[in-house]
């Protein structure tokens, strides 16, 4: 089955990269993304869970330093996601500065965080 394709197109979006399949999502976020950036972003992921894209995976494991504006957003999206019973991950690596970020703010009680070497 071929993915779906939506109007557009995440890789178009500086910062991020995605891959899919017919029902996964794979982001990989390589540096922080301004607000205009999220905004484009949230409107392809609102498209793709209308599209029962509904397994997410958001690979942060080449992001060095992220934004205020990219850990609130990451709330966002995974509330999006689980509101209509999808699943996310976040991809972190092991003693990395946004694995303490996570801990120091807390975001990794919230979010589904899986650790990588």
């Amino acid at each position: 089955m071929n993915a779906p394709t939506f109007s557009l197109n995440i890789n178009d979006i500086y910062g991020v990269s995605a891959y899919l399949d017919s029902e996964n999502v794979r982001l990989k976020f390589r540096c922080p993304m301004s607000i205009d950036s999220w905004h484009l972003l949230l409107k392809n992921i609102d498209e793709m869970i209308n599209g029962d894209m509904s397994n997410w995976m958001f690979d942060l494991t080449e992001l060095e330093y992220p934004g205020s504006t990219d850990m609130g957003m990451w709330v966002t999206c995974s509330t999006r996601i689980k509101l209509i019973m999808g699943r996310i991950e976040f991809l972190v690596k092991k003693k990395s500065h946004v694995h303490t970020l996570l801990k120091v703010t807390r975001l990794i009680e919230i979010l589904d965080v899986v650790l990588t070497d």
